[in-house]
Formats: structure tokens, sequence, C-alpha cells
């Protein structure tokens, strides 16, 4: 543990630290020393912080109150697109795709309920569950080679409708292997901040499982409509947040703040909502 005494920063995760090694290293920490506390998962699915209560200086997290904001993905608009729509289409053979819909998944116990939405889903839509909470497994390159040649459709539910929760289901899984991702997550207006022009299905727009089906099945009888979902690729690109490089910033300018309550600042009231939905009234 002696050279955690001579860095300049600590960055620490919740789930990875007891009270008594935080303890000793505290003892050992000097003045300049910055305290970093990463949060990735939402607040729902964080363990209790009071640990961590007048010991942190910074909070960086995928949420815009933190002070080194690092969300899941970022996609920039411009003109120098890494790829354009009429090069994909030629590269990623759209006709052979399946009117299908996947999903990968791991954790099947989670507040917003999703794989209720799944389930009714799948009632009138080819589901495919991967992962623990399915009957089929796919390693994440095999995955992701899947969906750029079998699936119409990715079911990017996360496992929480929290404030500005949008994870890698959204970014990486489906809109970097063009796929049309359908979403549960926070509000449509937040995805539609973040996300490129038109490239997601928003569930809540959706009176039941039937209605979206309905929609789904419209697409894939109206090519040109389908392909209205990935104009965004002309648009822009994806970018680096380089999360180290501005980490390096703070080091230069080092800031001596204190978080007294750490877990009343990231479990603020309404942070999620994960309410059941007019879908699970029959």
């Amino acid at each position: 543990m002696d050279h955690l005494n001579k860095s300049d920063f600590i960055i620490f995760a919740p789930n990875e630290m007891d009270e008594e090694t935080l303890r000793r290293m505290k003892d050992g920490r000097f003045d300049r020393q910055i305290w970093i506390l990463k949060l990735f998962e939402n607040p729902d699915n964080t363990e209790n912080l009071s640990l961590f209560n007048n010991l942190i200086n910074l909070t960086t997290s995928y949420r815009w109150d933190s002070d080194i904001v690092v969300p899941y993905g970022k996609f920039v608009v411009n003109n120098n697109s890494r790829y354009n729509q009429k090069s994909i289409f030629k590269t990623i053979n759209f006709k052979k795709k399946e009117s299908r819909i996947a999903m990968f998944v791991s954790n099947c116990f989670t507040k917003n309920y999703r794989l209720n939405y799944t389930n009714q889903i799948s009632k009138y839509y080819p589901v495919d569950i991967y992962g623990k909470c399915g009957d089929k497994t796919v390693n994440r390159f095999d995955g992701y080679k899947l969906l750029k040649t079998k699936y119409k459709y990715y079911l990017a539910f996360e496992n929480g409708n929290c404030k500005e929760y949008v994870t890698e289901k959204f970014f990486i899984n489906a809109l970097q292997n063009f796929v049309i991702p359908i979403v549960v997550g926070p509000s449509k207006e937040y995805y539609n901040k973040i996300a490129p022009k038109n490239s997601f299905i928003y569930l809540g727009d959706f009176k039941n499982a039937k209605e979206l089906s309905l929609y789904l099945k419209f697409l894939d009888n109206n090519p040109k409509e389908y392909k209205k979902y990935f104009e965004w690729i002309d648009d822009g690109k994806f970018v680096d947040t380089k999360f180290w490089c501005r980490l390096c910033i703070f080091a230069q300018n080092p800031n001596k703040k204190m978080y007294k309550n750490i877990n009343e600042w990231w479990k603020k009231k309404n942070s999620c909502e994960n309410k059941k939905s007019q879908w699970h009234k029959g």
C-alpha cells in the first residue's frame, strides 16, 4: 500500500472497498492527494456509500452533475463521419437480417420490470434472449457479429429507469452494430438529447406490446422506412470522451472540496423512477 501514499489520485469503486482498508488508507493520505469515487451503476443498484462520507473530493460517472462526466457513449454531429449510409448498406446486407429482436441480459430481476416487457413483446414478435436470463449463449465478439448480420432490432433495456442512465446496451450493442435499439431507461427527452437523430424506438410511445409489434412489422414491410433509422450515420460519429486527459487537468488544478454526504448526492430524490407502466395492467 506504500505506492498509494505517493499517488496524486486514487479512484475508488464502491463495491471494491471495505471499511478497514479505507481507514488505513485515510491514515496514510497526504494533503494534496485527491480521492475520486467512480460510479457507473445507477443509484438503485449502488450500495450504501456512507463509508465514503467526508473523504471524496471528486466524482466521476455518467451523470451530468458529476465533477468528471463520462457517458457510456458520445455522438458528435459533424461532417467527418467515419461511415456513410450508402457504404453501410453495401457492407452489411440488411436484406438478410431477420425480423427478430435480440437481447443480451444477465440481471434478471430489476426494478423497472424489463423482462416483463420482454415477455409481453415475445408474444407478438420473435425475441431471442442471450445470457443468464435466456436460453441462448454467445461471447461478446460473436454477439456483435450476430447483431450486424442477423437481427433487425435490439432491446436496449437498462436495469433501471434512472436519470441520464444510458449504457453500452444502447451505444455499442445497438447503434455501433447497426441494429435499431428499442429503449427502456430515462425519459425520451434525454434520449433525444444524447442520441443520433431518429436512431431509436422508445417503448413508452406504445400502449402495449401488440401495438409495438405492429409497428415493427410495418418497418419490416417497408424497407425505406426501416432505413430511415440509419440516416444518422451520415451526420457524425462516436468519439472518445478522453477521461484520463481530463483527469490530468484536475491534477494541475487540484480541487479540495469534500463531499460530506456522498450517499445523499448520488441517491437524491427522483433519481430513479421505476413505476409499473400501463403495459402491466393486464
